[in-house]
């Protein structure tokens, strides 16, 4: 992943839209895993103060292909007990900022 200290120096915070698609035999079938699939990302200097009539601008960008497969195979190892609750409440709460690496914009910002 894309994680740095960077991250911690700017005090981060992260706004993930996540649609799950679950198969129809779900959690029943050990080799049908459910799909992550990200809608929205966003993530900004939880300091960071920002004009009403100017769009906030994501300072980071998500490595959705890592993150995707890497969700895919946390639920895997929980199958066939039901594991969306646990990939999003633990595994992912813990793990974003590993898939998630600071635009240039942001990396400018720091220097």
């Amino acid at each position: 992943g894309g994680g740095n200290d960077d991250m911690n120096t700017m005090n981060l915070t992260a706004l993930l839209l996540l649609r799950v698609t679950l198969p129809t035999l779900y959690p029943f079938d050990e080799k049908s895993a459910p799909v992550f699939d990200f809608d929205y990302f966003i993530a900004t200097d939880r300091d960071a103060v920002c004009n009403p009539d100017k769009p906030i601008e994501t300072l980071a960008h998500l490595e959705e292909y890592e993150l995707k497969g890497a969700l895919s195979e946390e639920a895997k190892q929980i199958l066939p007990d039901p594991c969306v609750y646990e990939v999003v409440t633990s595994w992912l709460i813990e793990r974003l900022f590993d898939f998630v690496t600071l635009s240039v914009h942001a990396q400018l910002q720091l220097n």
